[in-house]
């Protein structure tokens, strides 16, 4: 008897644990999402109660492409438009130039980062100093692609 409760018990406590790895939607969706051209670097999230978030990176070639005709986000239509170019090498604040939104809430945002110069965010975005050194050069081009007020 004592044995069929410890067995229950250890099968309960790893159902549980492999419950709470499963990746949660926004996680899911970064995973899914494609940018034309561009290589992912990396994928960061988090979640909040009941919400989740993610952030995915790439990288490629400049200029900066429209991101409704090159990124590819699942379930959620993106749309807008890119501001003017920035000249090679320099490294501007550019807010969010697409987004869109499911009817639950669930939304997505594509930009394109800046102050990719500090080592915490060079880290972040998983570049290596050569592909910093192309984003510098105006070679390169940095996405990210945010996801967040999903369901878990």
């Amino acid at each position: 008897m004592l044995l069929i409760g410890v067995v229950l018990l250890a099968c309960g406590y790893q159902r549980f644990e492999s419950w709470r790895s499963l990746p949660v939607e926004a996680t899911r969706i970064a995973e899914a999402t494609t940018v034309a051209g561009f290589s992912r670097t990396a994928i960061t999230s988090y979640t909040d109660d009941d919400r989740s978030f993610a952030h995915v990176y790439f990288i490629g070639p400049a200029p900066k492409p429209d991101p409704v005709a090159v990124a590819s986000v699942p379930t959620i239509q993106l749309n807008g438009s890119i501001p003017p170019s920035s000249p090679p090498g320099v490294d501007t604040k550019v807010g969010v130039v697409a987004k869109g939104q499911r009817s639950d809430g669930c939304m997505a945002s594509v930009s394109y980062p800046a102050n990719l110069d500090l080592d915490a965010r060079r880290s972040q975005f998983h570049l290596s100093a050569d592909q910093l050194a192309a984003v510098f050069k105006g070679e390169q081009v940095v996405i990210d692609v945010s996801i967040g007020n999903c369901g878990k």
